[in-house]
């Protein structure tokens, strides 16, 4: 590194003021670090360790966003106390729930949920879950197939089955404690079932309350990924043309 060529010109403080902000800085430090490649060389160290702790540190203290939108919902509990006094200092997340606020109150007819039924004229099948697979009934794909949902190790996929179509679902962790739902489909009697764009719906389980829609996804070469959610009961339901397979009492 070059040295400075006048020590005593400026100090450190001067120099992380002129890396935050030059703009601000004394005629004098400006002139200095103009004149000097030692102290030039500093100064763009400080900036390159500022933009990285800004980076590492952005919103490190903000509560996820899935958390804001269930405070909107009225669906939040927990540390519902800390995060109402966030919210009184936190601009970002001011803007960030008035976005959500905005979002939800806007009509969308999925959200218009009620209790599963036959919908024209759709059977309603509940899946079993299969240790082993019967005499006649295509295994799926092996599990590394699935699209990967995020870091950790994936768990053995579950399998369902509901007539002809089978169904293999795995649960793999994601950030905050929250998990992924990766899902494959297929059918020994219909092969092209893996290539058809299927609706999948997953609903939340809760207390005293019908099931609540919370991700709809399309099925893309026979798989599909939902979440990340939070811990709990669900219910997913597979949309195909003339019945829905259901199966209920996910846990994770």
């Amino acid at each position: 590194m070059e040295p400075c060529i006048d020590p005593t010109a400026v100090t450190q403080e001067q120099l992380g003021a002129y890396a935050a902000d030059p703009s601000d800085a004394p005629p004098t430090v400006v002139g200095h670090i103009a004149a000097c490649l030692g102290c030039q060389q500093e100064v763009r160290e400080m900036g390159s360790f500022t933009a990285y702790l800004r980076q590492q540190l952005y919103r490190f203290d903000c509560p996820p966003p899935e958390n804001l939108t269930a405070l909107v919902a009225g669906t939040l509990e927990a540390a519902r106390g800390s995060i109402d006094a966030h919210m009184l200092t936190c601009t970002r997340c001011q803007e960030e729930l008035s976005l959500v606020t905005a979002a939800l109150a806007d009509h969308d007819p999925i959200l218009d949920w009620q209790a599963p039924t036959a919908v024209s004229g759709a059977r309603r099948l509940l899946a079993s879950l299969l240790e082993a697979l019967p005499p006649g009934i295509a295994a799926p794909a092996p599990a590394l197939n699935l699209r990967s949902a995020g870091a950790g190790s994936p768990t053995r996929p579950r399998i369902y089955h509901a007539e002809d179509v089978t169904l293999a679902l795995r649960v793999t962790p994601a950030a905050h404690g929250h998990h992924h739902l990766e899902g494959m489909l297929s059918s020994a009697s219909e092969p092209t079932l893996a290539m058809a764009e299927i609706p999948v719906r997953l609903y939340v389980q809760e207390a005293a309350a019908p099931p609540r829609l919370v991700a709809e996804d399309t099925t893309e070469g026979g798989t599909f990924l939902l979440g990340p959610f939070p811990s709990g009961h669900y219910e997913l339901e597979v949309h195909l043309t003339d019945r829905i397979i259901a199966v209920e009492d996910l846990v994770w």
